[in-house]
């Protein structure tokens, strides 16, 4: 299994007010669906974190994923439940390790 780590080692997630989402909750599943999809804690892939990945109190998490394998992340509050009734956002379709261009502000592109 091929891993990788988002584009941070260590990612930290804030709530739609720009704060700290201490203890914050980041649900992982199969893009376009809700079944859960693991990520882990480590690049060997031997750790794999819960789900939902449970944020520390500065709201980040070591996040690794399967390489070439489609997530969709929802983030919530500490106080939200499965299926989440107040998520902060949802992102489908993240792939990691697959090249992709991106526009990077201003007009300017970049691979990611």
């Amino acid at each position: 299994m091929g891993l990788t780590i988002l584009p941070t080692p260590h990612q930290q997630f804030l709530s739609n007010a720009g704060a700290i989402l201490s203890s914050g909750s980041l649900y992982t599943y199969a893009a376009g669906t809700t079944t859960a999809l693991a990520t882990y804690s480590d690049e060997a892939g031997t750790v794999a974190n819960a789900n939902p990945i449970l944020l520390d109190a500065n709201g980040s998490a070591d996040i690794w994923l399967t390489t070439s394998t489609a997530y969709k992340f929802v983030l919530a509050p500490p106080t939200d439940t499965d299926p989440q009734t107040n998520p902060i956002w949802t992102v489908d379709q993240i792939i990691s390790g697959a090249a992709a261009v991106s526009t990077i502000g201003f007009g300017t592109t970049g691979l990611t």
